[in-house]
């Protein structure tokens, strides 16, 4: 046992112990892994940067999803 050798504790600590440990060396890992789709959405050319909105072929300057004015239309290419 890690904790409380005989006591009553001992194996619901050693529980606890191994639970936080895995998720200090998941929670990490996943942000990491989020971030490059953060950045991809938000400085997408033609997402809108508020909600992610695909703005391809969108020629009125105004995202329809969530109504942000997205600056220069996004024109399809």
């Amino acid at each position: 046992m890690i904790l409380g050798g005989s006591t009553p504790f001992g194996a619901k600590a050693s529980i606890i112990l191994v639970f936080l440990a895995v998720v200090a060396f998941l929670v990490p890992l996943f942000v990491i892994g989020r971030r490059p789709s953060l950045k991809a959405r938000f400085f997408a050319p033609n997402l809108c940067r508020c909600c992610g909105y695909d703005l391809t072929g969108n020629c009125t300057g105004t995202c329809p999803e969530c109504g942000t004015q997205v600056g220069a239309p996004a024109l399809a290419t």
